[in-house]
């Protein structure tokens, strides 16, 4: 008898990593998967991903908010939720009146349970569910998970990308709880901070397992999913950027197409950009950009943080006035295939131009974190923007050459994306300790 898998999918991230996991389960055939997708946004529908295995296995990709409101009781319900959450956002500097905002929605959400049951466990009972890392601290998942749980089935979360900085204050939140203030002043956002944290902190509602890139323990102690005990985390692998699954990507996913191809006589250069608040400082951005973007034999593109929402104002008009191109909307794959040099600073994606044998370029001056590819010199570190055109001039006469070596990738690879663990038979020990997890044969 086929074992019942069901997934569930939120960002546009989680699609990314999580895909090879359904693909090679499929690929057994000795599964059922039924992938529910909780976003907002219709154009979620579309990603490259989800048709893949809507094509290929001929899964149906359910729009699990669209059935819920099909209920008048679950409209009614987000409505309340909506009003209270928008009173909240209006007077937002009172923190006792955000914390009340907060967990009154909270609340509401559990009137949903019985909405989540019916569409969930009507027809089929599933023997484990996927989530992704967090879930069990955001709505409507939540919710879902306290339903699992006290029907005694297997949830297992898998990490939504990977963190690449190594130093615990790597975003603004982290480093005001971990600052030694200097004032009075430093010392009051501090304490509300602290204070803050702890009024709309959520008990854990542990999985059962918890699998992540290889050496990733340590790092999650910086979010939500950190509070999970170290016999219950796995560090297998990110299959995501594994050379095996990059073969697939490239070839059925994401094809390669003409991206940034003013002139095959410059060096063609892309800006992968990420959120500000991992300390980043923008006017570095800004000079950055500036910098680039005026030198004669650069073509420049840029990729947005965007994280399903619009992109910059600051970007946008600075785009505008130096004529550069955004392409916030296009694949990273497609970008990186197509340009000479990789510009980034802190975010996952810095695997993909290493998988793809392109320059990377770092630039440590960015911000003030410490990354696992400044850490493994598998990266062309640069401290500052003069030190930036002369390695993109360098590039340029020569493509090829850069400071680190092959054997400075295969060590981070195999310590991060293999997790140690032999490359050939990757994807078979990741579905062993999913069946090791949840006790179900896969």
């Amino acid at each position: 008898m086929k074992a019942n898998v069901f997934v569930f999918l939120r960002e546009y991230n989680d699609v990314d990593h999580i895909t090879p996991v359904i693909d090679h389960l499929c690929l057994r055939q000795n599964v059922n998967v039924k992938v529910f997708c909780i976003n907002e946004n219709d154009n979620f529908f579309l990603n490259a991903n989800l048709l893949y295995l809507k094509d290929k296995y001929n899964l149906e990709i359910i729009d699990f908010l669209s059935v819920c409101r099909d209920s008048k009781y679950f409209s009614v319900i987000d409505t309340i939720i909506e009003r209270i959450s928008r009173r909240g956002g209006r007077i937002s500097s009172n923190i006792l009146v955000k914390v009340l905002t907060i967990n009154a929605s909270r609340l509401l959400y559990n009137f949903k349970l019985p909405i989540f049951n019916k569409i969930l466990l009507s027809n089929i009972n599933p023997d484990v569910c996927i989530f992704d890392v967090g879930t069990e601290y955001i709505y409507p998942q939540r919710i879902i998970h306290k339903l699992f749980r006290n029907k005694k089935i297997p949830r297992i979360c898998i990490h939504h990308g990977l963190i690449t900085h190594l130093n615990p204050d790597f975003n603004i939140k982290q480093k005001i709880l971990l600052s030694k203030p200097d004032n009075v002043r430093e010392l009051i956002i501090k304490f509300i901070q602290n204070i803050y944290s702890y009024l709309i902190s959520l008990p854990p509602i542990l999985s059962d397992g918890y699998i992540v890139p290889g050496k990733h323990y340590e790092l999650m102690r910086t979010i939500e999913s950190g509070k999970a005990p170290r016999d219950v985390v796995y560090e297998v692998a990110s299959l995501r950027y594994t050379h095996q699954w990059n073969y697939i990507y490239e070839k059925n996913i994401y094809s390669k197409s003409q991206i940034n191809k003013k002139s095959d006589k410059k060096l063609k250069v892309v800006l992968m950009m990420i959120s500000e608040r991992y300390n980043v400082n923008r006017e570095a951005i800004i000079k950055t950009i500036e910098s680039v973007s005026i030198l004669p034999w650069v073509d420049l593109v840029i990729k947005p943080f965007t994280r399903g929402d619009k992109v910059e104002d600051y970007i946008q008009k600075l785009s505008e006035k130096m004529a550069i191109d955004l392409a916030p909307e296009r694949s990273s794959l497609e970008l990186i295939n197509n340009t000479d040099v990789t510009l980034a600073y802190g975010t996952s994606i810095e695997f993909q131009a290493l998988l793809s044998n392109k320059a990377l370029v770092h630039m440590t001056y960015i911000d003030s974190n410490y990354t696992i590819f400044e850490k493994y010199k598998a990266c062309w570190a640069v401290e500052s923007i003069e030190q930036l055109t002369s390695t993109l001039l360098s590039l340029y006469n020569d493509k090829t050459r850069t400071p680190y070596t092959d054997n400075d990738v295969d060590l981070l690879f195999d310590d991060i994306i293999y997790g140690g663990y032999e490359r050939s038979d990757i994807f078979n020990t990741y579905r062993n300790i999913i069946e090791k997890i949840s006790n179900v044969n896969l």
